[in-house]
């Protein structure tokens, strides 16, 4: 468990994915796909991806990526050839995102029983926990909640 504390901060979800792009060869799908890390390692900061991918593209390599599906609640191992000679922007054509508002969402019991997807605890304050994370956010974050109920 030690070995995973800070992992969710390197977390990198994936918001769009770019037509003809290396991401999109890929495989990446936007909105449901979570950038976790590589077989060898979890990113512990988004700059450990973008150290990852340019030196990738820079040998003219790919890399293997997992990647966390909220979609189908799975993790996959992504193969990407990071290149600046496809016709956009960046080595890898998408655009990411980290942070409090991007980390994997939680999968409730509610939501695993009617079959939904992760993402539909956004729908209603009082059912969304984040994830905990190392530097205590989540504690505080309830101690708020119990601050507002009635």
């Amino acid at each position: 468990l030690e070995a995973l504390a800070g992992a969710m901060d390197g977390v990198l979800h994936v918001l769009d994915v770019y037509r003809g792009s290396p991401a999109s060869e890929a495989g990446l799908l936007p909105k449901t796909d979570y950038i976790v890390g590589t077989p060898k390692q979890a990113f512990r900061r988004a700059s450990e991806f973008q150290k990852l991918v340019s030196d990738a593209a820079r040998r003219k390599a790919s890399c293997t990526l997992w990647v966390y599906s909220t979609a189908t609640d799975r993790l996959r191992e992504v193969d990407i050839s990071p290149s600046s000679e496809w016709s956009g922007q960046g080595v890898v054509g998408c655009q990411l995102a980290n942070g409090l508002l991007h980390r994997i969402p939680r999968r409730t019991p509610e939501s695993a029983a009617e079959g939904l997807a992760p993402p539909s605890s956004f729908a209603s304050p009082t059912t969304f926990r984040p994830p905990p994370s190392a530097d205590g956010l989540q504690s505080t974050i309830e101690t708020q909640e119990r601050k507002r109920e009635p």
